[in-house]
C-alpha cells in the first residue's frame, strides 16, 4: 500500500515539474501590432489548445524574447548569426494633419507629388503656387524618435536616415502623434492605417485628414473613404508617395523550435484573414509562398 502511495506521489511530482517547466513562447516588439498579434495567438490557440504563446510588452524585452517583431527593413545589426527573419504581413504609412490646417486647403485639388512630399518631410519648407506667386509654406513636422520603427521605415523608404526627418520628435507610442497635430494648426505627421482609421467605423478618425497625394483618382477617393478600400488598393498597386513596409518576426534558428515554426506557418497560411480587421495588408501570394517554403526547407525537422 505504502509503495503505491509513494509511486502515485512520484508520478504527480513529475507531472507538476513538467507542467511548471513548460515556459511560454514569448512575442515582443512594436506596440501598434499588439492587437493583431493577440488575435493571431487567440485564433491559433483555438486550433492548438496546448499552445504556450504569449505576447509581452517592451518592459519584458530585457528578458528572453523568443519572437521579436521588426517593423522595418532589417539592417545587418538587427539579426545575429543564429537568427532568421520571416515576414508575416505588411503595413502602410500615410501623411496626416489636423482638419484646420491651411496647408490642407492649398493642396486639396492637386495632391503632393514625390518631390514635394520629400521636401515637406526632409527639407526646410515647400514652395507652392498661390495666385501666380510662389510662397513658402509654413508647416511643423512631427515624428517619433529616430529609433522608432515607424521613423526608420518611413525614412528608409525615401532613401534617408531617420535623423533626416525634420521637425519635432515625439516620445512614446505612435498614437501620441495625433495629439501633436490636433494642438498645432500647422502640424503634419505620418502614421499607420490602424491608427489613422477608426477600426470600428472603418472611417478616418475624427479631427484629422489624410494629406492629398498625387495618385490615381480611385486611390485618392479611397483614402478619404474607408480603410478597406485603401487596403485592397495598396495590395494590388504601389505608389511612390505611400510607403508599404513588410512586418517580420525574428527568431533563433533552432530545429527544436517546433511550436514556433508551426505558429509561423499558421500565421502566413491562415492568419492573413485577420489582417484587414486591424489595418494591416496581406502578404502577396509570391511572398507568402516564399516564406512558407523557407520555413519548410530550413526547418524540416521542426515541422514533422
Amino acid at each position: 500500500m505504502r509503495t503505491k502511495i509513494i509511486y502515485t506521489i512520484s508520478i504527480l511530482m513529475v507531472f507538476i515539474i513538467s507542467v511548471k517547466g513548460e515556459e511560454p513562447i514569448t512575442i515582443g516588439g512594436s506596440k501598434f501590432t499588439n492587437s493583431l498579434i493577440e488575435k493571431w495567438i487567440n485564433e491559433y490557440k483555438k486550433e492548438n489548445p496546448q499552445s504556450q504563446l504569449k505576447l509581452v510588452s517592451k518592459k519584458n524585452e530585457a528578458k528572453q524574447i523568443d519572437i521579436s517583431i521588426i517593423a522595418h527593413q532589417p539592417a545587418k545589426t538587427d539579426l545575429t548569426d543564429n537568427q532568421q527573419i520571416i515576414f508575416v504581413c505588411k503595413y502602410a504609412l500615410l501623411p496626416i494633419t489636423g482638419k484646420s490646417n491651411s496647408f490642407l486647403k492649398n493642396i486639396k485639388k492637386r495632391g503632393l507629388n514625390k518631390k514635394e512630399f520629400e521636401t515637406l518631410f526632409f527639407k526646410e519648407g515647400l514652395l507652392e503656387e498661390n495666385n501666380k506667386e510662389k510662397t513658402k509654406t509654413v508647416v511643423n513636422i512631427y515624428s517619433r524618435e529616430s529609433q522608432a520603427s515607424s521613423s526608420i521605415a518611413f525614412a528608409n523608404y525615401f532613401g534617408h536616415q531617420p535623423n533626416d526627418i525634420r521637425g519635432k520628435k515625439i516620445l512614446g507610442d505612435d498614437i501620441f502623434l495625433f495629439s501633436a497635430i490636433k494642438k498645432d494648426s500647422n502640424g503634419i505627421t505620418f502614421n499607420n492605417l490602424g491608427y489613422i482609421y477608426d477600426l470600428q467605423t472603418r472611417k478616418v478618425q475624427n479631427g484629422i485628414s489624410v494629406l492629398p497625394l498625387d495618385i490615381n483618382k480611385e486611390a485618392f477617393s479611397a483614402i478619404n473613404n474607408n480603410i478597406d478600400d485603401v487596403l485592397n488598393i495598396l495590395e494590388s498597386n504601389s505608389f511612390e508617395t505611400i510607403p508599404v513596409i513588410k512586418l517580420g518576426f525574428i527568431f533563433n534558428i533552432n530545429p527544436g523550435n517546433k511550436e514556433i515554426i508551426k505558429f509561423l506557418k499558421w500565421v502566413i497560411a491562415d492568419g492573413q484573414k485577420y489582417n484587414h480587421d486591424f489595418g494591416f495588408l496581406n502578404l502577396d501570394k509570391e511572398l507568402q509562398a516564399n516564406q512558407i517554403e523557407q520555413l519548410s526547407e530550413k526547418y524540416l525537422t521542426a515541422t514533422k
